[in-house]
């Protein structure tokens, strides 16, 4: 795996949030590659190490405050979707206590007369209460070719472990419309990551638009192009609206759009299997290996 890049990218490689090494060397063309994966030659490399400025991700806020002689957990949700949270102490009874904080919300999450120890804490996106309703997804591309399934539920190469085990692959050529498979209110983007590879370094660094469902459940959108996310955090979007473009960003061997289904079960993320629409409003279940028409002239309900 490597890329071809100019002098340009290279700068760009300072912007991001953890030591990793990238391999500059020469083919036998003459022409310089940076790669994430040192060539098996006896080539001259110089490996190039980088490190980025501490991640400033967006995450809930955990804050202890007195009111009226009370102990107070505040909690600050800050995304357009609820969050669990798990706070862990042996103070708390068996051990911990988890609290569902709403959408854009300020909650006081737990209260006490007595002095809060320390804690710790852990959150996951979604309301474990809700389930999903069965709802029939339209294929994620807006476009009049087929495009290939390349890899399904339980797939061999990634899709092994939650919570990606019911995720599909779409092989895509960079730059096809990706579009809604249901409407929803997004409440996360991130499309300023732009190199590819298999090192897992790049686990985590695909551009990807999360949609929150009405039934509690959220749609992801991984490996779009660089740039090219239509939408922000808050949009509401219809089924069949176009938010992005087909890319190959992150953990990613050619570009492809990464489509799966997730919900909150007690704490812990994981996928459920789904059903497809095409263009006739029929309903299939994704396959390995088959190629499927996007939607073009398919206008179904939210």
């Amino acid at each position: 795996m490597y890329f071809k890049l100019g002098f340009f990218f290279i700068a760009l490689l300072f912007t991001y949030n953890s030591m990793a090494a990238i391999y500059k060397y020469k083919d036998k063309n003459g022409k310089t590659i940076f790669s994430d994966a040192k060539p098996a030659s006896d080539t001259d490399v110089e490996k190039i190490k980088y490190k980025a400025p501490k991640n400033t991700a967006l995450k809930p806020i955990i804050s202890t405050r007195i009111v009226d002689s009370q102990y107070i957990i505040e909690v600050v949700n800050p995304f357009y979707i609820p969050v669990e949270i798990k706070f862990i102490s042996p103070s708390f009874r068996s051990g911990f206590y988890k609290k569902v904080i709403p959408a854009k919300s300020t909650v006081s999450a737990y209260k006490k007369s007595k002095v809060i120890p320390k804690f710790s804490y852990a959150w996951r996106f979604g309301d474990p209460m809700k389930r999903p309703d069965g709802f029939k997804y339209q294929f994620p591309v807006t476009s009049r070719k087929k495009h290939l399934i390349s890899q399904s539920f339980n797939g061999r190469f990634s899709h092994n472990k939650q919570p990606n085990v019911h995720a599909v692959d779409i092989a895509l050529e960079l730059g096809t419309t990706i579009s809604s498979a249901r409407g929803g209110t997004v409440f996360f983007t991130r499309d300023n990551f732009h190199l590819k590879g298999q090192s897992k370094y790049f686990l985590d660094k695909a551009n990807v638009i999360k949609i929150l469902h009405d039934d509690g459940s959220y749609a992801v959108y991984a490996h779009i192009l660089q740039g090219s996310s239509l939408v922000s955090p808050g949009d509401k979007v219809e089924r069949g609206d176009r938010i992005a473009r087909s890319g190959s960003a992150g953990f990613s061997t050619g570009p492809h759009l990464h489509f799966v289904l997730r919900r909150n079960s007690g704490m812990k993320t994981i996928s459920f299997p789904f059903s497809f629409v095409n263009n006739n409003g029929r309903s299939f279940t994704p396959k390995e290996r088959m190629k499927v028409e996007g939607i073009h002239n398919f206008i179904g309900s939210k």
